[in-house]
């Protein structure tokens, strides 16, 4: 086989390759397709040099002017084959400069998302390395809060030994108190006996004192008789001694009954100072009787207010067991606490330990992932720079350019430009715009009215539509516009706020009902379960904004002591929703805490905070955007629910992408939200 042949072979082999490449790789393929034609026509040039008309070929190929039509008709005339050639050679040269520059664009694309990567990769490395060195020691804080819990453990246990020792004590002092509690009420059952025989001897005494009295009054009676029996015996005598001797034995009757009388009256009168003596020792027994009944009084109320204590005593005792019961009762609580504790740090030192591993791996891998992108990078700029030198050596051909058309995108906001909601969003999908090849344009408003939106989308759909991304307004006056556009092949797509009832093609943004729940369950931790709420936003009829006030009411139905006091909305410039808003805290009478369903409402508090105290107040915002993010910083806001806002447009760019490529994309894409607040805003503003 000649030289020829073997060469003309390879070059077909090349060919088919090529072709087969095509298929997979059209720009591979291009360029691989492109040198095996420039290596057949090289070929057929060095064997048909001898032929005059291969010269004007050559000459025709060096000038690189491809479009003169006139040398390419005097070619066809003399050579077919070599005007096949020529064509063949006009359409690789043309598919190859539009291959390079392709190529140059994707070159561009690739240099700018690389190194739009390795600045994330290398924030990520930042980020990694901060919840590495965080885990860590938050991995060391939890080992800390094991041996803390270890050693609470053993006080807790030390407690329930001491309440074990004050409850034994207390059963003694029990014991002690009911013993106390018998002997003192058999000490008053005595003493109540003692009593009532000391009220028995009193009477007894008493009756002993009258009978005395009766007895002195009739020893007073015979006293009286005797005297009186003595005056007749002596009168007896008298008469006696006048009768003479016939008188004689009446005088010695008289004289015995005097001398009886004598007797009687001495024996009276030694029976009445024997009763004077015993009257005086009763009186003296009645006033000792009495001193003793006086002080046994005394006694019995001492002992009533001793038994009195005691029962107070013993009351008390049942309380303090009560107590202890209870002590016991709360420290067993708090021992099962204290071991469910203990399994709770000890499972955290274990997820912290495992954590702070993750994320070291997790920081190695970013730092690989820098590594990998800066290595792209170079990879990317050794590649433009072959593509240079490809280029050049191509760019002297001149061939007829094949206009390419470009799919155009708008994007139509419901605020106005600059706003820093948008500002990112509208950025980040720009870009992505621009590395797929669309070109993209951003309309804003300024009227904010019904009709405002519709006139844009009017406006550039006369300049040529292909998609349209919109934050809608409302939803009532735009879905039969929407439904126009998708009959007209001009398809939309829905972010942060939704029309589900029109033909728009896909939604992204938040679970806005979940957004205000989670909106409702910050307001009632910074409340701690009671308060009065204002609730403020720009459009409260606004589907997005809607669903949030109604998540927000949802939750807060079941927090009886959190009142929505105040609602406001209807304001778009902030000057004068910071006026409406402190008329509303007047009719209200006060707040405890105010909350915005928007992203404005950080920009609200912060004017409110100029002209009035807050210290007392309580403030929270939507969004994280710079505004919000510095009122946290600044106190003014306590915390925020953020959105993750700022992928929504280029998320949409990419459903764009895949549709032109024919891949299905999904309806709806709802994105979570997150708190921000003073712990964590460092964080995030990294």
């Amino acid at each position: 086989m000649t030289s020829i042949k073997k060469q003309l072979l390879a070059l077909f082999f090349i060919l088919i390759v090529a072709l087969i490449l095509q298929l997979f790789y059209p720009i591979a393929g291009n360029i691989l397709l492109s040198l095996g034609i420039i290596g057949v026509i090289l070929i057929y040039l060095l064997q048909s040099r001898k032929q005059d008309h291969s010269k004007i070929l050559a000459e025709f190929i060096k000038e690189g002017d491809l479009q003169d039509q006139n040398k390419k008709n005097l070619i066809s005339m003399n050579n077919p084959h070599l005007s096949y050639i020529l064509d063949v050679f006009t359409k690789t040269i043309r598919d190859f400069q539009e291959s390079i520059e392709e190529i140059q664009k994707l070159t561009d694309v690739v240099i700018d998302t690389a190194s739009d990567s390795t600045k994330q990769s290398n924030l990520m490395a930042e980020v990694n390395l901060t919840v590495s060195q965080g885990a860590q020691q938050q991995a060391e804080d939890a080992e800390k809060g094991s041996k803390m819990t270890t050693e609470l453990a053993t006080r807790f246990q030390n407690v329930l030994q001491a309440v074990d020792t004050m409850q034994n004590r207390i059963n003694i002092l029990q014991k002690l108190t009911e013993q106390g509690n018998l002997s003192l009420e058999k000490t008053i059952e005595s003493g109540n006996s003692t009593k009532e025989e000391i009220n028995q001897v009193f009477e007894t005494i008493e009756l002993l004192k009258d009978s005395l009295s009766q007895i002195n009054t009739i020893t007073a009676v015979i006293t009286d008789i005797a005297s009186q029996t003595n005056l007749l015996s002596l009168n007896a005598q008298i008469e006696a001694a006048r009768a003479g001797e016939a008188g004689r034995g009446f005088s010695v009757v008289s004289s015995e009954i005097r001398k009886l009388s004598d007797q009687s009256y001495n024996s009276a009168s030694e029976i009445g100072k024997i009763l004077d003596n015993l009257k005086e020792k009763i009186n003296a027994i009645i006033q000792s009787v009495e001193s003793t009944n006086q002080k046994f009084e005394i006694q019995q109320q001492s002992f009533e207010e001793v038994n009195q204590v005691f029962d107070q005593f013993d009351t008390n005792v049942l309380d303090l067991i009560n107590d202890q019961n209870n002590i016991r009762g709360h420290m067993n609580v708090l021992n099962d606490t204290k071991d469910n504790l203990t399994d709770a740090i000890n499972s955290i030192a274990a997820i912290a330990q495992q954590s702070a591993a993750s994320t070291q791996e997790a920081a190695t891998l970013s730092m690989q992932q820098k590594q990998s992108n800066e290595i792209l990078l170079d990879l990317s700029k050794q590649l433009q720079q072959v593509v240079v030198e490809v280029e050049k050596s191509i760019h002297n051909y001149r061939v007829d350019k094949r206009t390419k058309t470009t799919k155009k995108i708008a994007f139509i906001s419901n605020l106005q430009k600059g706003h820093p909601f948008t500002e990112l969003m509208i950025e980040n999908g720009e870009k992505a715009a621009k590395k797929y090849g669309f070109h993209f344009t951003a309309k804003f408003m300024n009227r904010f009215d019904k009709s405002e939106q519709i006139q844009m989308i009017n406006d550039v759909k006369k300049k040529g539509l292909d998609y349209l991304i919109i934050i809608p307004s409302e939803q009532k006056s735009l879905a039969p516009v929407i439904d126009d556009l998708y009959r007209e092949q001009i398809k939309t797509i829905c972010v942060d706020a939704d029309i589900p009832n029109s033909k728009r093609i896909s939604f992204i943004g938040t679970d806005n009902y979940e957004a205000g729940k989670n909106l409702a369950n910050l307001i009632v931790k910074q409340l701690g379960g009671s308060g009065k709420v204002i609730l403020s936003a720009t459009n409260i009829n606004q589907e997005n904004l809607k669903l949030r006030v109604k998540g927000v009411y949802d939750v807060l139905a079941k927090y009886p002591n959190i009142k929505v006091v105040g609602e406001q909305s209807g304001f778009f410039d902030n000057q004068e929703r910071v006026k409406d808003f402190e008329k509303i805290v007047k009719t209200c009478g006060g707040f405890d805490l105010a909350a915005g369903v928007d992203s404005d409402f950080g920009t609200v508090a912060m004017l409110y905070a100029e002209k009035h105290d807050i210290s007392n107040k309580k403030f929270i915002g939507f969004d994280d955007n710079p505004v919000n993010l510095q009122a946290i910083k600044q106190g003014v806001l306590d915390a925020v629910v953020s959105q993750r806002q700022r992928l929504f447009a280029e998320l949409a760019v990419k459903k764009i992408f895949d549709l032109e490529a024919g891949k299905h994309i999904k309806e709806n894409d709802l994105l979570s939200t997150f708190i921000i607040n003073k712990t964590n805003i460092n964080a995030i503003s990294k």
